[in-house]
């Protein structure tokens, strides 16, 4: 024995290991998560919510694997030691390694499927390939029904708009308003069924229905939906503590009118030209009806709103609501050229 350790190891041998007690080394610090910790911990909670289980792929892959997903060849940043000829680079999005989850799903039965990924993707900075940045995403994939199976009617399935809900749910955890606009040029997405996620004009993601070409590649038999954003926008945003607002005692009215409006002219532009109004009794917008048909022009597309009107002092009168509501259909019709019908 030529350390104080071997004499001790002896006379806890001869004392016995059973007999020692249990003891932890007294932390230097105070333990705390890292600031982005607490940003993927709401995004989790928020998603789980909503039915999504939380995805761990690996962060290589390969040029091949990548230009069959994004329909490009694309400068991937390599990796020095390669385990394999399947993982020579680090991945540029994280949407290929969910679609290989959803069809791994697939393959073994289950039928509805709700996948996340939060996890980092790498670019080449210039034409060096020693040179890379990279940043954190979050990766979304479903497909499958959108309610479980129930003896009253037959399962929705979970689609476009379902994500965009989810979507919106998520934003609204950080206080983030955002806006979708129909994306083009996309080779990865459905040119009918896809759209971009801006702030201030500025890109943050993407969602969509899977490209018919990928849809055969991966040999799916339903529809899959996937949506991608970067997450340095939520990561630099302060979390604010829980809050809530006191119910109203008093009833709300709620007004529908339907009209007419272009094609061209999309529901968030809708939505966003009613509450540039600042009605402060308007509580809610909500679509519940869209239409077209034989007796609606071509260029045209019929909706019905529902607006819901609410005091927290009083109960409204409808002689109170008619005037706001015509105020709303009347700048609609001036702004934006909307037909009652």
């Amino acid at each position: 024995m030529s350390l104080e350790d071997d004499l001790v190891e002896e006379v806890a041998r001869e004392f016995g290991y059973d007999r020692l007690p249990t003891t932890y080394p007294a932390a230097a610090t105070v333990g705390k998560f890292s600031e982005a910790e607490g940003h993927k911990r709401r995004i989790s909670s928020s998603l789980e919510s909503c039915g999504f289980y939380e995805a761990m792929n690996y962060a290589f892959t390969n040029p091949g694997r990548e230009e069959i997903f994004l329909g490009r060849r694309t400068p991937l940043v390599p990796i020095a030691n390669p385990l394999s000829e399947e993982h020579t680079h680090l991945r540029s999005t994280l949407l290929p390694g969910l679609a290989e989850s959803i069809r791994h799903n697939l393959n073994f039965g289950n039928r509805s499927v709700r996948l996340f990924e939060t996890g980092k993707v790498f670019f080449r900075k210039g034409d060096d390939p020693e040179q890379a940045q990279e940043w954190p995403n979050l990766g979304l994939a479903a497909t499958g029904s959108a309610h479980g199976p129930f003896w009253s009617g037959a399962s929705e399935h979970f689609g476009f708009h379902h994500l965009k809900g989810v979507l919106q749910l998520l934003f609204r955890k950080f206080g983030f308003e955002v806006e979708y606009r129909a994306a083009a040029g996309l080779p990865f997405l459905h040119p009918g069924i896809s759209a971009e996620i801006l702030r201030e004009e500025r890109c943050l993601g993407v969602l969509g229905k899977l490209h018919p070409r990928l849809h055969a590649h991966y040999k799916f038999s339903q529809d899959v939906v996937v949506a991608e954003l970067r997450l340095d926008e939520l990561y630099g945003r302060n979390l604010e503590d829980p809050a809530y607002r006191v119910l109203s005692r008093f009833p709300s009215v709620e007004h529908d009118f339907s009209f007419l409006v272009d094609k061209s002219v999309s529901f968030a532009k809708l939505i966003d030209a009613i509450r540039g109004l600042s009605i402060p009794e308007l509580r809610d917008i909500r679509l519940i009806d869209l239409y077209r048909g034989s007796s609606v022009p071509k260029d045209k597309v019929g909706l019905t709103l529902r607006l819901t009107f609410a005091d927290v002092e009083r109960t409204l009168t409808l002689p109170e609501v008619k005037p706001l509501s015509e105020r709303v259909f009347s700048f609609m019709r001036r702004e934006l050229g909307v037909e009652g019908r």
